[in-house]
């Protein structure tokens, strides 16, 4: 029998806090092409593809392939990063995990991260065996805030969208779930509450953490 919802998350800034190690990581980038790259920049580039990212947000090159060359450093830079650094989990996720797996509510990761990298961090994590399913940016044509990695999350948990909940802490991946018709939860670890409220989307709740959720609420949500 199917589950009468489903758990969508985001990943880094949902999942693990991950932010300021990928911000280190593509200054590091920066620093060998002698390019500029911004603490805005990177901010602005949350929750976006890596190929989008080089090309309209830095606006390094339009080369397809110099491009690709660029993203596989960055990554092969973060996976060295990620095997020598702790990355600590975001606040409550994992008691929160715990909670949908005792009530037998199905999870996935829908992250425009590519898999190696969920994989490396998942591994040194305690978090891994509570997601049955994981969409990664290689897994989706268009990267946010295009709707299609939450659509196939969905479909991956056997859920229509509508019975879906996204935990996402990015203004673009807000958009999309809201595109996919999911229902959302904005956690703002990444971005402050006002940026979230000027969306022009009605997200089901906005929080700091997953101490300010409510798993009776939601669940209310699907009555």
């Amino acid at each position: 029998m199917a589950s009468r919802w489903g758990a969508v998350f985001d990943f880094d800034g949902v999942v693990v806090n991950t932010e300021r190690h990928h911000e280190v990581c593509w200054q590091q980038v920066a620093k060998e092409r002698n390019q500029p790259m911004t603490h805005e920049q990177y901010v602005s580039g949350f929750g976006v593809k890596n190929e989008r990212f080089i090309r309209e947000i830095l606006a390094w090159t339009n080369d397809d392939e110099e491009i690709r060359r660029i993203a596989k450093r960055k990554e092969a830079i973060f996976q060295q990063h990620a095997e020598k650094n702790s990355i600590d989990l975001i606040q409550g996720v994992q008691t929160f995990l715990l909670e949908l797996e005792k009530e037998g509510i199905p999870c996935a990761i829908a992250s425009s991260s590519i898999l190696k990298n969920i994989e490396i961090v998942l591994e040194h994590s305690p978090v891994r065996r509570y997601f049955a399913e994981i969409v990664s940016g290689e897994d989706v044509a268009h990267g946010k805030p295009n709707p299609e990695c939450f659509i196939r999350a969905a479909a991956k948990l056997k859920l229509p969208t509508e019975r879906c909940v996204v935990f996402e802490d990015a203004l673009l991946g807000v958009e999309a779930a809201k595109k996919a018709g999911c229902k959302v939860v904005a956690i703002t670890t990444t971005f402050p509450k006002h940026e979230f409220a000027g969306l022009g989307f009605a997200m089901e709740k906005i929080v700091k953490d997953f101490e300010e959720i409510d798993l009776k609420e939601i669940d209310s949500w699907f009555q």
